[in-house]
């Protein structure tokens, strides 16, 4: 179990479990989807996430790096999850 603020923490528990699959952490996995349900979890998830990396002030200095780090770091998770960002 991973641990942080509620959203992240969650996003990535889901992400854990989806890509290890049955067994230890690392070991080989068996093809496992992710259910519809996962999926519209994932995606409120996500987007909480990103409402709220867009709500940073300021976006200057050293936080420029940070949201750029964190937005590319959503965009991969959703690239994992095979989420398409809604427009």
């Amino acid at each position: 179990m991973l641990h942080g603020p509620p959203v992240i923490a969650s996003a990535a528990n889901l992400v854990c479990s989806v890509r290890s699959g049955p067994g230890r952490f690392g070991s080989p996995k068996e093809t496992s989807d992710v259910t519809d349900q996962e999926k519209q979890k994932a995606e409120e998830l996500i987007s909480r996430l990103e409402l709220s990396v867009g709500q940073m002030f300021p976006r200057d200095g050293g936080n420029a790096a940070l949201i750029a780090s964190m937005i590319q770091s959503l965009n991969g998770l959703r690239s994992l999850l095979g989420l398409v960002r809604p427009h």
